[in-house]
């Protein structure tokens, strides 16, 4: 081999080669993510972006910048293949979508809902035993011999038995068919337009039969 051929297979891959199409997106995306990082913590610092202050405003404003400077190192990374920009864009991505994705909750009362679940599910519990027991008796049904087909259809069938009755309990299924229901109508047409707000079918999808009624007076006053 000689010294050209060795210097240009040790050399790095050069970022001015032909990139495929969705590595050229992720870049792309990757300096959207910075610009709109940068313009976020400006927004904080100058306080024209939500109402934080002290040291609440420079943690923020300080996390911002700092999802800004890691969406702008990944970016010469990923047009050379390495590693290193391809770790920092997926940190970075999984990040902003957990953050979003608790801040479209924040935003559509979803909270709101859950804490109604986790309340009935503290008054109906004892039904996740009754799906704990029908696991039991499927996952020992090889110990039932010829029988064996039965005992784990009969197990699946208490797992599946005890799942509708506690979905029933907490609302669940009710709340679905509500949700689905309240999409479907049309909007003002002889109901009340809060029922098509997203917000209030989120809520309504997540609250037990009980404290429907509550959430309807507080929406009402």
């Amino acid at each position: 081999m000689t010294q050209a051929e060795t210097s240009a297979a040790q050399s790095p891959p050069s970022t001015t080669r032909a990139q495929p199409l969705w590595l050229l997106a992720v870049v792309i995306w990757q300096g959207v993510v910075a610009l709109g990082a940068v313009a976020l913590g400006i927004g904080m610092v100058t306080g024209t972006v939500f109402s934080f202050s002290g040291i609440g405003q420079i943690i923020a404003a300080g996390l911002a910048f700092g999802a800004a400077a890691a969406a702008i190192y990944g970016i010469p990374h990923l047009l050379a293949h390495r590693n290193k920009g391809r770790s920092a864009a997926t940190l970075l991505q999984y990040t902003l979508l957990v953050i979003s994705a608790v801040g479209a909750f924040q935003v559509m009362e979803m909270f709101r809902g859950i804490d109604a679940v986790a309340s009935a599910y503290r008054d109906h519990w004892s039904w996740t035993l009754v799906v704990m027991v029908g696991w039991v008796v499927y996952s020992q049904a090889d110990r039932f011999g010829a029988s064996e087909q039965s005992v784990a259809r009969i197990g699946r069938w208490i797992m599946l038995a005890g799942a509708v009755v506690l979905a029933l309990f907490l609302g669940v299924i009710p709340g679905v068919i509500e949700f689905a229901r309240a999409t479907r109508r049309p909007r003002g047409a002889g109901s009340d337009d809060r029922r098509c707000d997203l917000r209030h079918l989120l809520r309504t999808a997540t609250a037990t039969p009980g404290n429907r009624a509550v959430q309807h007076d507080r929406d009402a006053g």
